[in-house]
This record gives structure tokens, sequence and C-alpha cells, in this order.
């Protein structure tokens, strides 16, 4: 019975670790929620932005493929700090039955900076 347990932990272990990858810490943080006060990530929906993908503006952080604007007064609503120097982002699904208009864009972004 040990042994069938550890084999299937072997299995299903590295599989679940897997599931969302390097944006993990923010599927399992309960402090990273966007302006409707729902949790920025889903299943598969949070990566690291490409380093060309996010510039910062008068207004706010502009993602460059969408047109989007992030406001900065949103920190702490959808606009978060980054553990690392890299951007994050978390997009909506590019399901337009469910998102309409929104569908690709950005719903939480993480911006390099000074966590506190």
């Amino acid at each position: 019975m040990k042994r069938l347990l550890i084999a299937a932990a072997a299995v299903l272990l590295p599989a679940l670790a897997l599931a969302h990858g390097d944006a993990a810490w923010i599927q399992h943080d309960p402090r990273y929620v966007d302006q409707r006060n729902i949790h920025c990530c889903g299943e598969h929906d949070c990566e690291r932005a490409p380093a060309d993908a996010v510039r910062a503006t008068d207004e706010g952080w502009l993602i460059v493929g969408t047109g989007q604007i992030v406001p900065y007064a949103r920190f702490g609503h959808g606009l978060f700090w980054s553990i690392d120097a890299d951007f994050w982002w978390c997009r909506y699904t590019y399901d337009v039955a469910e998102y309409g208009n929104q569908a690709g864009e950005v719903r939480c972004l993480f911006v390099p900076g000074t966590a506190s």
C-alpha cells in the first residue's frame, strides 16, 4: 500500500506543480483581486509578460498589444508589485462569449518595484 501511495504521489505532484507554472505565486495569494473583487488568476491566464509589452505613460501602464491602460490609481486592485524584476499579467481568456470586449485584456498587472 505504501508503495502505491508513493507511486501515485510521484505521478501527481509534478503535474500539480506545473498546473500553473511560474505564475503559481499569483494564484495562491488571496490579496490579488481585480477591480471587480475577483481573484486575478484563473487556471491558465497568468504569465510573465514580454519585456516590451508594457510601458509607463502619464496615465498608467500601457499594454502595447491591446492599447489598454492600467491606471496607477488601481494599485492594490488589479495593479500590484511583482515578485521580481519582470512584469507579470493575468488576462481575461479570449472567450468573447464570456468576456465580450474584455476578452484578451489584462485583468491584473504586476510591475517591478519595491514590494511592501
